[in-house]
């Protein structure tokens, strides 16, 4: 992935994750993603952390990268909820975990 599309899929993540007031008859081609079921759990830090997992890595996240997503959880407080799915999303989607494709063997 060039740097330019690298940049252009982390601002277009950013942005989806950030609209609640979503219009369809104004812009239906415009991406928003619906974070309130992860804002629902994202106090419980792990319960987040998995659900990401499934549904982002096939339940296949490394521990190295479980341990970031977890520590920038901790650092936001409690009432921060939408902050912490965004910035949890925000880890993995940018992750060469999540953009690196196993061949097939």
């Amino acid at each position: 992935m060039s740097w330019n599309n690298f940049i252009l899929t982390n601002n277009q993540l950013w942005s989806a994750t950030g609209r609640t007031n979503y219009n369809g008859e104004d812009n239906p081609a415009r991406i928003v993603i619906n974070t309130a079921p992860l804002e629902a759990i994202a106090n419980d830090h792990e319960a987040l952390i998995e659900e990401i997992e499934r549904r982002l890595l096939s339940q296949r996240m490394s521990e190295p990268l479980k341990a970031i997503v977890l520590e920038g959880l901790e650092d936001l407080r409690d009432t921060q909820q939408s902050l912490k799915v965004r910035n949890a999303l925000y880890t993995v989607v940018t992750s060469q975990e999540f953009h690196i494709e196993e061949l097939a063997q």
